[in-house]
């Protein structure tokens, strides 16, 4: 039901808070600017109690912090896996940590404020009547130094809280590149004559199998690229070629003919052709390009480049560099048994060599 709500409200333009512990409460609600604001009883595993916790305790002032939230509300009806929930799902995106730094510093934060509990049980306060412990003193905050999160890992936290993505969408990143060799958006798809094929892209939110007269294998995929949705049909051949791409929450570019279905009163796809994206960049693009600086790289570059580029020699998209320094630039194009596979883990990784400016893949 949350879902379809979202849903509507964004095909009305009606525009949705996030889940905030600042401004929530259990269940949705209108602000005074008429936008609706995410009801934080629509987060999986935030129990009623818990929430009553923190709505109550938020009567004495807003939330400042991770520390000062953990110090605030009872513990016996938020534990940490409840806090942790309220994080993936960016219930605490207003205590102006990424989620990957609240995650890593909860474990802390929560042993802080025991810690506190106890001390105050056990009348250990200053000369003031205050707690000896300084843990809710923004100045005296150690936040855990970890990498922020993927934009996948995400949005996948968010489905796995919310059962839907909020703050964005998995296909988001890649729409540069598809619009060079996709036929456009789902919402402008339209039937095509036989045998006339397009190729779309979109994320697998459902697939369901049947099974033929003959024994063989039907799959359905539900696909959606946020401006709409297409059920994608794959019979036996196309199913037993590509059975091993269809997972849930990936993205695949799809590549078939498009027909109304009666019985559905909607579009579908018949599926030629199936790949995700390492695939797709392998058979559209011209290969990867690196750019170089000279001055931003070391002895141990080319060593690095090279145990970079190793785990991924099984593919067939060539890589080409360039190479700059103050005087002069030059082009190196790798010999064919360096082609490699495009994943986003090899992309990531190029992006974050020392000395690399520039990775990207050059489409034709």
């Amino acid at each position: 039901k949350v879902v379809t709500f979202v849903d509507d409200c964004y095909a009305n333009k009606i525009k949705i808070i996030p889940p905030d512990v600042n401004r929530g409460q259990y269940r949705f609600t209108v602000d005074e600017d008429n936008e609706i604001v995410y009801g934080i009883g629509a987060i999986k595993g935030v129990g009623a109690a818990a929430i009553e916790s923190i709505v109550n305790e938020r009567e004495s002032g807003p939330y400042r912090n991770l520390y000062d939230f953990c110090n605030r509300i009872d513990l016996k009806k938020a534990n940490r896996r409840v806090l942790e929930a309220l994080i993936k799902a960016g219930a605490m995106d207003s205590f102006g940590q990424s989620r990957s730094v609240l995650n890593a510093s909860l474990e802390e934060a929560v042993r802080s404020a025991e810690q506190r509990t106890r001390d105050e049980a056990q009348g250990q306060n200053d000369l003031f009547g205050g707690p000896t412990s300084g843990a809710d003193d923004t100045t005296e905050i150690q936040y855990a130094q970890v990498r922020d999160w993927s934009e996948e890992h995400k949005l996948m936290c968010e489905k796995e809280t919310l059962g839907l993505f909020l703050t964005g969408h998995p296909i988001d990143r890649f729409l540069k590149e598809l619009k060079l060799f996709t036929h456009g958006r789902l919402k402008s798809v339209q039937p095509t004559g036989r045998g006339q094929n397009i190729i779309i892209a979109g994320l697998v939110m459902g697939i369901r199998l049947t099974r033929t007269k003959s024994g063989g294998h039907i799959a359905i995929l539900t696909l959606d690229d946020q401006t709409g949705r297409l059920e994608a049909m794959l019979y036996t051949e196309a199913y037993e070629q590509f059975s091993q791409l269809l997972v849930k929450d990936k993205i695949l570019v799809l590549e078939g003919d498009v027909s109304y279905d009666d019985y559905n009163d909607g579009l579908k796809m018949t599926v030629r052709n199936a790949m995700d994206m390492p695939g797709a960049r392998e058979r559209f693009s011209k290969g990867i390009q690196i750019d170089v600086e000279q001055q931003q790289i070391d002895g141990e570059f080319a060593e690095q480049l090279s145990r970079s580029l190793e785990p991924y020699r099984d593919g067939d998209c060539p890589i080409h560099l360039t190479y700059r320094n103050s005087e002069a630039m030059g082009e190196l194009q790798f010999p064919p048994h360096w082609c490699i596979s495009p994943t986003d883990d090899l992309l990531d990784r190029l992006t974050n060599l020392p000395g690399c400016t520039n990775v990207s893949v050059k489409y034709r």
